[in-house]
C-alpha cells in the first residue's frame, strides 16, 4: 500500500511493522463474522491485515490466519492485536504509547 502509516511494534527483541486497517477493511471486519469464528481467529484477521497493509512489496511474505497461529505467542499476538486495533481507531491507544507517527514508505 502506498501512502500509509506506519508503526514499529517491539517486544522483547521481535519487531514488526504494523499499519492501520482501511475504512473498507473496517466495514468489512465489522460485518465479515461467520458462524464457527472463533475469538482468537477473528484477532489474528486483524493482525494480518494490519501486518500484510504494512509489507513494502513482493519481497515480503504476505501474513495469513495460519501463519499468525504458528508463528506468534499469546502476549505477542495480544500486543500486536491491540496495537493494530487502537492505530485503526478500534481502541484506545494502548496506555504508556505515544501517538503514531507517519512514515514515509
Amino acid at each position: 500500500m502506498k501512502n500509509v502509516r506506519r508503526k514499529v511494534v517491539e517486544m522483547d527483541g521481535a519487531q514488526f511493522t504494523i499499519a492501520p486497517l482501511t475504512l473498507g477493511q473496517l466495514r468489512k471486519y465489522s460485518k465479515d463474522l461467520k458462524e464457527g469464528d472463533t475469538l482468537m481467529v477473528r484477532g489474528a484477521e486483524l493482525v494480518c491485515m494490519g501486518l500484510n497493509n504494512a509489507r513494502n512489496g513482493d519481497d515480503d511474505p504476505e501474513w495469513t490466519v495460519d501463519r499468525a497461529l504458528d508463528e506468534f505467542d499469546q502476549p505477542l499476538f495480544l500486543r500486536l492485536q491491540e496495537e493494530i486495533a487502537a492505530f485503526s481507531g478500534l481502541r484506545s491507544q494502548p496506555a504508556g504509547e505515544p501517538p503514531a507517527t507517519s512514515e514515509k514508505s
